[in-house]
């Protein structure tokens, strides 16, 4: 469509930037191989209302960033210019004046630390730019199993788990006698799994994709302290916190 952009291994929807935008979704991955996932996944959905922009590694920490320090960001740059967010927002406290090209932007990284990381970074580049929207159904994030088990005797019998202690919980309650019976594969990250598994995933999206949900201003707070040089203490202090809870 003549609202698509020319932006470096962007793959827009095609209703981006439209009349329709409000009901496009970007899939932001963590890289070529995450990307190459969400492609065969949207064998199923279609390109009408989902784009694809894979991310490089870590974006910058735009907290405290400059805005030239910013606009030499490619990275952040492009996804600015995807998602129809400005530059101008960050000095701007006021609502943004201009449509968005997409209605939910979906975070797709692998399920460890970089990964979280990585979701970390962009949910702070949209608190500095646009941070009324923390407060709508925009962020999404595509979840991807962490480990499969398949019976050794039933090929049809599968399970996929999210989390180790998910997967630990449903070990327990298996009879003793059957807990040798299944096999079990973990996937190390997202390009672990095949063309076949994302169209599987993406076939059952209400299994896989979470809304965030914005739950007070405590959380704006929650993400300064993560992200703010200034509050390099406060963020030690809820790391040490958070460590005694695990």
């Amino acid at each position: 469509s003549k609202a698509n952009l020319d932006i470096s291994k962007l793959d827009d929807a095609e209703m981006a930037g439209t009349a329709s935008a409000s009901e496009c979704t970007l899939i932001v991955t963590e890289g070529d191989s995450a990307k190459a996932l969400a492609v065969a996944g949207l064998e199923v959905l279609g390109r009408e209302r989902w784009g694809i922009f894979p991310l490089r590694g870590k974006v910058l920490n735009i907290s405290g960033a400059s805005e030239a320090k910013l606009l030499a960001s490619a990275e952040i740059v492009n996804l600015m210019a995807a998602l129809g967010l400005e530059p101008k927002c960050k000095s701007d406290p006021s609502p943004r004046r201009k449509p968005l090209r997409y209605g939910r932007l979906m975070l797709m990284t692998d399920q460890d630390e970089d990964g979280a990381h990585i979701k970390g970074l962009v949910i702070n580049m949209i608190a500095e730019l646009s941070s009324d929207l923390l407060q709508r159904p925009f962020i999404q994030e595509f979840l991807t199993p962490l480990l499969k088990v398949r019976h050794l005797r039933d090929a049809g019998a599968v399970a996929a788990f999210f989390s180790l202690g998910e997967y630990s919980r449903w070990v327990e309650q298996l009879p003793p006698d059957e807990r040798g019976a299944w096999r079990a594969k973990y996937y190390k990250g997202l390009g672990t799994s095949s063309a076949a598994e994302a169209r599987e995933y993406f076939s059952d999206l209400s299994a896989h994709r979470v809304q965030f949900e914005w739950t007070g201003d405590h959380e704006a707070e929650l993400i300064e302290i993560a992200f703010s040089k200034a509050h390099a203490d406060k963020r030690k202090q809820l790391i040490a916190e958070h460590q005694q809870l695990m």
